[in-house]
């Protein structure tokens, strides 16, 4: 493993994250474009707002998860989910702004079954977009597998979910270790079954190349369910596998869920990025990234 590229993937995962801030709830295409034009810059949230009260440089609710699960893993030699789940619920209670449906449906399965690790069976995929720590942090494949399907069951339990989480923290685990995203897409993909669900969204994916990134992640759909997204963030790796800053500006373009898209497009494409750039100095939680250590045990 290279902990340097490893710590810019989480890095890049996070900005990704960030960048998509200022236009959560409510979208704002005027905002959008300005935004798209300057990738290098993290904005304000816009007026009206759920995210009124961040600043520029704080994290969507997909990112603030993302580094619940980031302090978890650095603070503790060894994962479990039992303990994962406690810090996500004990998180949750003390949150005051928006709770996403998923979350609400797991947490009233947590309050009735305090013992159950599986939340509900929502197919977004927001519970894969905080994968990044368990990147950077397990580098035993089979351990970071185990662990990123328990943390997704967390929340979103729905099969196909599960598939493209453990898909893309494959294509994440093959980056970090210096192959390109190109080649990694190529062997995770032959190795899918035919039966898999995802080999149809990888087509369709494919197949888009001569329409505009946006109007494509459109036509796919732009939200966060695992049809849409999984497929759209497939679109922006085979895009920009060696862009990361043009695939900011497209994924904004193209509205929706541009968190969830940015977030896990951005933790592949940052293993291409041969150093950190200064504009991820800009997020408000950077120290706490390049402080970090990135080993961890999971069971």
């Amino acid at each position: 493993m290279q902990p340097h590229r490893a710590r810019i993937m989480l890095a890049a995962s996070l900005y990704a994250d960030s960048h998509a801030l200022p236009c959560a709830y409510p979208h704002n295409s005027d905002r959008r474009r300005a935004l798209a034009a300057t990738p290098g810059i993290l904005g304000q949230p816009s007026v009206g707002s759920t995210n009124i009260a961040k600043q520029a440089g704080d994290q969507t609710y997909i990112g603030e998860q993302t580094l619940l699960m980031f302090d978890l893993l650095q603070r503790d030699a060894v994962f479990t989910i039992e303990t994962a789940r406690k810090q996500w619920c004990d998180y949750m209670h003390n949150r005051c702004s928006y709770v996403d449906e998923a979350s609400a449906q797991s947490l009233a399965t947590f309050s009735t079954r305090p013992h159950a690790l599986k939340g509900s069976d929502s197919e977004d995929m927001a519970g894969a977009a905080r994968i990044a720590p368990f990147v950077y942090c397990i580098d035993d494949l089979a351990a970071l597998l185990i662990a990123v399907e328990a943390q997704t069951r967390l929340t979103h339990s729905h099969p196909t979910v599960i598939a493209a989480t453990l898909f893309l923290t494959k294509l994440a685990y093959r980056v970090k270790h210096g192959q390109s995203s190109l080649a990694a897409i190529d062997a995770e993909s032959a190795a899918l079954p035919s039966t898999s669900p995802l080999a149809p969204l990888i087509d369709s994916a494919q197949q888009s190349e001569h329409t505009s990134a946006p109007d494509a992640i459109r036509a796919l759909g732009n939200t966060g369910s695992v049809s849409s997204a999984f497929a759209s963030t497939m679109l922006l790796l085979f895009r920009y596998r060696e862009d990361f800053w043009e695939c900011l500006s497209q994924n904004m373009l193209a509205g929706g869920q541009v968190a969830v898209r940015g977030a896990l497009a951005g933790l592949i494409l940052g293993a291409s990025l041969d150093e950190m750039p200064r504009a991820f100095m800009a997020l408000n939680n950077f120290s706490r990234i390049l402080q970090s250590q990135p080993q961890v045990r999971a069971h």
